[in-house]
Order: structure tokens, then C-alpha cells, then sequence
């Protein structure tokens, strides 16, 4: 059965809806609305006339889709960040953020930036005492100048290891470092855990400038090295090391700096 988190449902906005205050667009599975011209031509005609205007997540896409979002900065979650520069290269696209304000429009990362972008709402037509009593009410540690962002996260340099039997055993670091434990069960073998990993990386890096680097240095280690978009310089090591007490199984470990 296919997840409701996955699945995309029809859209079809109500002509009849008053003038909102907050206009907030959510995210999600967003294929079907970017295609919807009712939805979109909605949206824009709605957010002339609301106070403010608020994406979740992958609701941004669906704002630059609108084309409310050309000349303005913006965020969205990690995943579909990159996204945001695909639809238009008129917009500015920040990774370090949690919200980005740009007066009207407010866009939000991943989920619980969306609270708070929320809380930021609040504070915005209330006032920042406002904003913190309810974000006390939910029990919520509301820090408006937090700088966690995933998107600006060194592991987003890591290629993603779709369709391996794998788990992942830790994963920690920040903007500049990075380590990732995982067990892997197939393939079940080193050399071939190793195989695996060098083609991942050569080819689906993200956000590179020029080539990836690859340099095997034994049978159980590989390195590489990139530049990222940005021009900073990256060096990588994976090391493939049996499991203990598992038979057939490997621990992997992915640093990045």
C-alpha cells in the first residue's frame, strides 16, 4: 500500500474562499499541484490579497511555481532545495535558514521549521512576548535565532545509497564534518561494499563543481576529494570493516570534512 506521505492527492481550491490573513502553503508529495493551473493561478491571486504568506517545506516549489518567489531569497526541506533554483534562477536560494522572511513572504525548510516559521508568524501580527507564550503552551523550545539548517549540513554531500540493504547505526557532525556508521548486509563482501561505494560517489555527489576523485588506497578504504558549488574543497574516507558477532555483515564508515 502506498504511504499517505507519498501519495498525492487532487487539488482543487475553492473560488469562494474570503481573503486570509496567513496564507500558508504546505508541502509534501507537490508533483500534481506544480501541474495544476487552477491551484496555481489560486494561489497567486491570494496571495495578493493576504497579510502573509507562508510555505512548508515543499510548498515553496509550489510559490516559485507561481512565480512569487522570482528576486526573493527562499528556503525549502534539504531533499527539494535544489529544486527551487530548477524552476526559476531568478530566485535566491538559502541553505543556512530554518525561515527566510522577505517581508510578506516567509518560506520554511523541512517540517519542524515550519514551526518555526510559525511562531515567527505569530511574532509578526502579536509580538515576540505573543509568540514565546505559545510556544510555551505546546511545550516547545522555540530559539528564533537557532542556526541548525539541514540543508547547510555536511551530509548533504553524501550520495544517496537507494535500494542497498543497509541500517544505519550513527550519523552525526556539522556544517564542516561529518561521520555515518552503517551496517550493511548486501552486498556480502568488502570488495564488492567498496565497488559499490566508489560508484556512488564518482557519479551522485551532489552539488559538485568539476569531478569527483576517487583513490582506492586498500582493500578496505577508498578516499575522495571535490569541490563543492561553492568553491570550499571536501576530502572524503569510507572504510568497510566486518561486523562483529554477524556473520556476512559489514560496518561502513563514511567520514567527510
Amino acid at each position: 500500500m502506498q504511504s499517505l506521505a507519498k501519495k498525492s492527492f487532487p487539488i482543487t481550491p475553492s473560488p469562494t474562499a474570503p481573503a486570509a490573513d496567513v496564507l500558508l502553503v504546505p508541502g509534501g508529495a507537490v508533483e500534481n499541484s506544480m501541474k495544476n493551473a487552477a491551484l496555481l493561478n489560486w494561489v497567486q491571486k491570494n496571495a495578493q490579497t493576504s497579510k502573509h504568506v507562508m510555505s512548508v517545506c515543499t510548498g515553496a516549489l509550489i510559490l516559485a511555481k507561481a512565480g512569487l518567489l522570482d528576486g526573493l531569497t527562499a528556503t525549502a526541506v534539504s531533499h527539494a532545495i535544489d529544486g527551487l533554483g530548477e524552476i526559476s534562477p531568478k530566485i535566491k536560494v538559502v541553505r543556512d535558514q530554518r525561515y527566510v522572511d522577505n517581508g510578506k513572504i516567509i518560506t520554511t525548510a523541512g517540517l519542524s521549521s515550519g514551526i518555526d516559521g510559525a511562531f515567527h508568524v505569530i511574532e509578526k501580527i502579536k509580538g515576540r512576548g505573543e509568540a514565546q507564550a505559545t510556544a510555551l503552551g505546546m511545550e516547545y523550545r522555540w530559539d528564533p535565532d537557532s542556526k541548525f539548517a539541514r540543508a547547510a549540513l555536511a551530509n548533504t554531500h553524501f550520495p544517496h545509497f537507494h535500494g542497498v540493504d543497509a541500517q544505519a547505526l550513527s550519523t552525526q557532525g556539522d556544517t564542516e564534518h561529518w561521520e555515518a556508521k552503517v551496517l550493511f548486509s548486501k552486498p556480502a563482501s568488502a570488495s564488492a561494499i567498496l565497488e559499490l561505494l566508489g560508484k556512488k560517489i564518482v557519479a551522485e555527489t551532489p552539488r559538485t563543481r568539476g569531478p569527483v576523485i576517487l583513490t582506492p588506497t586498500s582493500s578496505s578504504e577508498i578516499e575522495w576529494k571535490f569541490t563543492d558549488e561553492q568553491g570550499s574543497s571536501w576530502s572524503g574516507q569510507g572504510t568497510v570493516e566486518p561486523a562483529e558477532g554477524q556473520t556476512g555483515k559489514f560496518v561502513v564508515t563514511l567520514r567527510l570534512a
